[in-house]
This record gives structure tokens, C-alpha cells and sequence, in this order.
């Protein structure tokens, strides 16, 4: 990177763009010592995507999410057999998708689309299961069939989507060809509103016992209330890395849009920061 730097001039570049991750920090450290006027932030797509990444993880994620995205999985593949495909295109209504989707492993944002997809298909996959002719199949080894017709899977999901939807927001907008500033840092205030609002109003969702029958005995159902929701658990997750996606020159951006300068909770630490990296151009500038 420092080569690709003085190729293109020191005095040039004022931001470095980078992905968030760990190996990035040794590089950070290397460029400032030679160019300390230099500024990191990460990319907020990324930065979404790694947000979604730690949530649905099997090693440490939230337990809801791993056990929602693993039995739709399964059952997905379940309505993707021969016989129970036919099902579905026999019980759909004009305009109605029959297709599910199946996102590459390191697609993250593809996990809440899955589901966002899934939640879509409730009523025909409840008419599927209902149909007589699935029912004179008499399926030996049907476990999706009550849990389909029942609410607490729906129930999850849909708290999943109304909680984490707007990172998908977030995820689209910074992935746009001509990002604005207003939209893109005011989008990231919004979501972490959406989603601490989420998270505050978790005590009063109703209880959502355990999907997986191996786990069942092990959860208490109290443990989807209050500060044990999933809600808040993403909550938690997305705050881990809040200050990644809030690096001084997002900070200092801010001052710089009239329509955010007046509702920042933290305008003066924002006008600090400014201050900061004008002083650091302003000392390579008299200096070079």
C-alpha cells in the first residue's frame, strides 16, 4: 500500500477505505507512521455484512438466529424435493414465488434475505401442508409440518426482520454507485435507532419457545424476554462494532452536512474531530 501511496501522491490522499479486517491493523499503523495525516475508516458495507456475519455464526453467534437459518435450511430442502416442488407450483396463486433462496456462504446479508423469502411463502406453504394430497402422502418423517401451521416460527421471524431489516437498508445504500454523505451517515444513525428501539421494546414481545427439539430442554422460554431477547442480543452485536462504522473522518463528516450538524447528539465531539484532521493536513502541508 505505501508503494501504491507514492505512486499516486502522499499529498494526495487525505482517506484509506479498508474492510475491517484484523489485518488491516498492523497496515494502518505502517501507513500513519509514514503519512500521519492519513485517515482509516471501513467500509460500512463491510462492516454490515460482518455485523451479520457475527449474529448468524454457529461458534458464538445469537442462538435464535443459528436455529431459525439452520431449520429453514432444512426445510427448504424438505419443499425442494420432487414430489413436495410439485406442491408448491400446484398450490400457487398467480404472481406467488416458489423459489427459495439460497445464499453463497459468505453472501451474509443472503441469511435475513433467506428468511425475508421464506416468511414471504407462509401461506402457501401452509396450504402445501394442509392440501389433501400432501396429507394422503402421509409422511413418515415430517417435522415441519406443525411447526408451519403453528405461530412461534413465524412469530421469530418476523421479530428477526423487523429488528435487522434495516441493516439491509444500510448494506444497499452504501453499496450504491454515487453514496451521499447525508443519506449514507444518517441511514447509520437511523438503523442503530431501529434497533436499540427494537431491543427496548423486547420485554413486551410474547414468548418464543426453543425451534430445535436437541435444545429444547436446555433454554429457558423466559430467555427471549427482556435483556435475553434476540432483539437486544443483535443489539448487542451491532454496538460491538459501532465505533468501527464511526472512525474520526465519519465523525468530522458530519459537521460537514447542514442536515446533521444540528441533530447530532455529539456535535461537539464531532467539531473536535474536524479539528483534528484539518490540523494533521495542515501540518503535512507546511511541512512537505
Amino acid at each position: 500500500m505505501k508503494k501504491v501511496i507514492e505512486r499516486v501522491g502522499p499529498e494526495k490522499v487525505l482517506l484509506v477505505v479498508i474492510d475491517g479486517g484484523s489485518d488491516w491493523t498492523a497496515t494502518k499503523d505502517m501507513i500513519q507512521e509514514f503519512f500521519p495525516w492519513i485517515s482509516f475508516m471501513h467500509c460500512t458495507s463491510h462492516e454490515v455484512s460482518l455485523i451479520l456475519r457475527d449474529c448468524f455464526k454457529t461458534d458464538g453467534g445469537v442462538t435464535e438466529l443459528v436455529e431459525i437459518n439452520e431449520w429453514i435450511t432444512d426445510a427448504q430442502h424438505w419443499f425442494s424435493t420432487h414430489a413436495c416442488a410439485s406442491f408448491l407450483k400446484q398450490q400457487a396463486q398467480p404472481g406467488e414465488s416458489t423459489r427459495f433462496i439460497w445464499p453463497a456462504v459468505t453472501r451474509y446479508c443472503g441469511v435475513l434475505l433467506k428468511i425475508k423469502r421464506f416468511h414471504r411463502m407462509k401461506e402457501l406453504l401452509r396450504r402445501v401442508v394442509n392440501s389433501g394430497v400432501y396429507q394422503e402422502k402421509n409422511f413418515v418423517e415430517d417435522p415441519f409440518r406443525a411447526k408451519i401451521l403453528g405461530a412461534d416460527v413465524w412469530i421469530l421471524m418476523e421479530r428477526v426482520i423487523k429488528c435487522m431489516g434495516p441493516l439491509l437498508l444500510l448494506c444497499r445504500l452504501s453499496d450504491g454507485q454515487k453514496p451521499v454523505i447525508s443519506k449514507l451517515y444518517g441511514t447509520q444513525l437511523y438503523v442503530r435507532e431501529q434497533i436499540q428501539g427494537s431491543a427496548s421494546a423486547a420485554g413486551m414481545s410474547p414468548i418464543t419457545p426453543c425451534l430445535h427439539p436437541c435444545l429444547a430442554s436446555t433454554r429457558s422460554p423466559t430467555a427471549y424476554l427482556g435483556p435475553g431477547s434476540v432483539e437486544s442480543k443483535i443489539r448487542d452485536v451491532f454496538l460491538a462494532r459501532w465505533s468501527e462504522m464511526q472512525s474520526p473522518i465519519v465523525s468530522a463528516s458530519y459537521m460537514l452536512d447542514p442536515l446533521w450538524v444540528d441533530k447530532s447528539k455529539h456535535a461537539a465531539d464531532c467539531t473536535i474531530q474536524l479539528w483534528n484532521l484539518a490540523r494533521k493536513v495542515y501540518h503535512a502541508t507546511i511541512h512537505s
